[in-house]
């Protein structure tokens, strides 16, 4: 049996057997902070793209419709942190 040989995050070897390769997914992780002005037109850009397969929105603390406007894209997940947390 053939076998790749890649590296993981250590630079160790990993061992995957020809025919098992696993198609890599990508997240892309946006971070909020009273961005209801803006915050659809980016969530559209970015699922229109195809090369996202998941979004997470992270809202800091914020207090206008970045939320509610985040959750009515399907596929995206939102997560509120309260009180704002800042960096």
């Amino acid at each position: 049996m053939k076998e790749d040989r890649h590296k993981d995050a250590c630079n160790a070897p990993l061992k995957i057997n020809a025919g098992q390769r696993r198609k890599m997914k990508t997240t892309a992780i946006m971070p909020a902070y009273n961005e209801e002005v803006g915050i659809a037109e980016v969530i559209k850009a970015v699922k229109a793209a195809k090369l996202v397969d998941e979004i997470i929105v992270v809202s800091d603390g914020s207090t206008d419709k970045t939320v509610e406007i985040a959750k009515t894209f399907d596929g995206v997940n939102v997560i509120e942190q309260n009180p704002n947390k800042g960096k």
